[in-house]
């Protein structure tokens, strides 16, 4: 199959691309701009001498500088109506997940804005920047729990706040000062609290980041949340006393934010500890995957019912999106990567040549239109489904585990993105994460030639690319 390796090296900033309006503590207008691998040499000296709550949550808080709160403080709002028109789309979808679930007073985090809002009788009262977990993912790997916190602190995996439900509970010791911690999340040493920020460790410039207007500055605790003193006050004054305050965590995955964020049943595993993948029960997952789907991929759908498809995938390149169709209806949709040309077409001449020979820009095309896939399995990415119309001498076009053989492409973390140019890297062949592999496997394994559709970038001539097959 063809691998996709090598390549040139991409400095462009993996930039966020949500615009909810003024970040709390924030100018509006600064780029929202995120980059996960941001301070990966973190020093842990600070968190071996506190208490065993300070685990998730990096350095422990002492005395504040001041300096954050000066530069980004907490914005206290005092008109519901008016602070519900700087919420982001994703947030509004949130609140109304916890109005439905009977919650009308809760603290509300959006990791990937970082910023951490309290709701009052169903308005938003209060925002405050927050940091968080320095990894994108939005569940902890399933070992964690049973690990203790000298076993995995020095492992990036780990750094994850958890996306989910949670109730908290009031603490307060010498080392942390008051904070919140989640009842829910306990390791054998460790919890995840909701505490003062402390800049205890210099080369992390926490209080720094708190000032910063990029979202990517904000990730950068071993999991815990990370806010102002004045925000600590604040929350103090106004959550119960007398019984859990709820938290909602918002997923950097957006189309997981009502998997994570709507209540388990009874017996099954809390959604922060569940890896939310193809196979697991998503709420409405035909309504929520049809929600993402674009013009072109609803026209498409179409056309695909008139050719008798109802079982297939579809990938969305100018979205960087792949949907799995069951019975004509949308079930799953994931992030992909495809080929670093914008082009619809490969060039003639790249079917002629040896794999290593290409290598140019113009010659990494992910093809646009309908197709039919071989499951088989390579040495080196596992399952793999390869397309059957396209193929060189020695090589072929195949949807398959993310590569991640070139670290500078940084494929992985193009994947965790949500801006679509990000996801134009690969040789032409369709990267995406293990699970949609495992799932496509479960779903499309027994059957002979599934049916893959592969939207065009050139919407104009979509028509042209998938015409009515007769019969």
């Amino acid at each position: 199959m063809k691998r996709d390796i090598g390549g040139d090296a991409h400095s462009d900033a993996l930039t966020e691309t949500r615009q909810p309006g003024p970040a709390f503590g924030v100018p509006d207008g600064v780029p929202r701009r995120r980059n996960p691998i941001a301070g990966t040499a973190v020093s842990i000296l600070g968190l071996l001498s506190v208490s065993l709550l300070v685990a998730a949550a990096g350095p422990p808080p002492g005395p504040s500088t001041g300096g954050a709160a000066q530069a980004s403080p907490p914005v206290v709002l005092a008109e519901p109506e008016a602070v519900a028109a700087l919420l982001s789309p994703l947030e509004v979808q949130a609140s109304q997940i916890a109005e439905q679930n009977g919650d009308r007073d809760f603290l509300l985090l959006d990791k990937s804005l970082g910023r951490l809002i309290l709701f009052q009788n169903g308005k938003p009262i209060y925002g405050s920047v927050a940091l968080t977990g320095e990894t994108m993912t939005d569940h902890f790997p399933a070992d964690v729990l049973s690990l203790k916190f000298s076993e995995f602190m020095g492992a990036l995996e780990y750094r994850v706040t958890p996306a989910g439900r949670f109730t908290l509970s009031r603490g307060d010791s010498k080392d942390l000062g008051p904070h919140f911690y989640i009842n829910e999340i306990k390791g054998p040493d460790w919890t995840i609290p909701i505490l003062q920020v402390n800049p205890v460790t210099p080369s992390e410039r926490r209080d720094s980041r708190m000032k910063s207007g990029q979202q990517k500055e904000r990730q950068i605790t071993h999991g815990g949340i990370n806010v102002p003193a004045q925000t600590i006050q604040y929350l103090a004054s106004k959550l119960p006393e007398d019984r859990a305050a709820v938290l909602y965590i918002m997923p950097h995955d957006e189309t997981k934010t009502a998997y994570y964020l709507t209540p388990r049943s009874a017996g099954e595993a809390p959604a922060a500890l569940a890896d939310p993948g193809p196979g697991s029960p998503v709420r409405a997952p035909a309504v929520v995957a049809a929600k993402v789907l674009s013009d072109q991929g609803r026209r498409v759908s179409q056309i695909a019912e008139q050719n008798g498809d109802r079982t297939y995938i579809l990938v969305d390149k100018p979205f960087g999106k792949l949907f799995f169709f069951e019975n004509g209806n949308p079930i799953y949709v994931t992030t992909a990567l495809t080929g670093e040309s914008q082009a619809d077409r490969l060039p003639p001449s790249a079917l002629k040549k040896s794999f290593y020979k290409v290598g140019t820009v113009d010659d990494k095309v992910t093809p646009a239109g309908r197709f039919t896939l071989t499951q088989s399995y390579d040495p080196d990415y596992g399952q793999v489904f390869s397309i059957n119309e396209i193929s060189g001498p020695d090589w072929e076009i195949a949807i398959h585990q993310v590569y991640l053989g070139t670290p500078a492409e940084r494929r992985t973390y193009r994947l965790a993105t949500r801006r679509p140019n990000d996801n134009y890297v690969s040789y032409g062949c369709i990267n995406v994460n293990k699970e949609t592999i495992r799932f496509l496997v479960s779903k499309l394994g027994k059957t002979k030639k599934p049916v893959i559709y592969i939207l065009p970038h050139d919407q104009a001539r979509t028509a042209e690319y998938f015409p009515r097959r007769n019969g």
